[in-house]
């Protein structure tokens, strides 16, 4: 658990969050996973870490993280909230036959993107930030 604790604690004190066991042990389960996990997912993971541990606290850290800005939430077609950490600027790759979620990083395209919204006006809101989901399905090899 001390592989990222330092890193960990620098994102919970930026966000005014305590550092408390469960957030720590979740949190490290989010920057180790490769997959963007629910609530179950990572309940199951961190129970046999915290045996103690709720699904009712994992949803609340997620939730409060993902408020913070540390933990982005992803609304996929089957209904499913998933949850994905924050480690740097990245779209999703969005595969409509399996539903699997890989992160997805271009400089150049994030380029295009922040050009492209530079100077649009959208009736009075104010553009944060902007993340694509790019809908792929896998090739078949011939």
């Amino acid at each position: 658990m001390n592989k990222n604790s330092k890193h960990i604690k620098e994102h919970l004190a930026t966000a005014g969050l305590k550092s408390t066991p469960q957030r720590m042990f979740i949190l490290q389960y989010m920057i180790d996973t490769q997959s963007h996990p629910t609530v179950d997912e990572v309940y199951q993971h961190v129970s046999n870490i915290l045996p103690g541990i709720s699904k009712a606290t994992v949803y609340s850290v997620l939730e409060s993280c993902a408020e913070k800005g540390i933990l982005q939430k992803i609304s996929c077609k089957d209904g499913k909230l998933r949850y994905d950490f924050e480690h740097d600027k990245h779209h999703h790759l969005y595969d409509v036959d399996s539903g699997e979620i890989v992160d997805y990083s271009d400089k150049e395209l994030d380029s295009v993107v922040a050009s492209y919204f530079n100077n649009r006006l959208l009736d009075g809101y104010q553009i944060v930030d902007v993340k694509l989901e790019i809908k792929v399905k896998k090739e078949t090899k011939q």
